[in-house]
């Protein structure tokens, strides 16, 4: 048996009768892709929404800590007038 006589590899065996391994392995290729895609598009949306929602906490607390300043401040400025120097 010569080197010609041996079964060609299944990605080298001509395509016919829709049967192309080639065209097989471009469609689960492209459907893999399809997933990965839509499963990083899903994560970046969920990254997003995690930070926006962290970030308008951390926004309001800033808020909150801004006003009692403000108002220590006022008392603070009250103190002062108020006690004989």
């Amino acid at each position: 048996m010569s080197e010609w006589d041996e079964p060609m590899h299944p990605l080298e065996e001509p395509c016919h009768e829709g049967n192309c391994p080639i065209a097989k392995l471009a469609k689960v290729i492209e459907a893999q892709h399809v997933q990965e895609r839509e499963y990083h598009e899903r994560q970046h949306q969920e990254t997003r929404a995690l930070i926006r929602s962290f970030y308008d906490e951390l926004r309001q607390r800033d808020d909150q800590l801004l006003q009692q300043h403000d108002q220590l401040s006022q008392r603070v400025e009250n103190l002062e007038r108020k006690s004989p120097n």
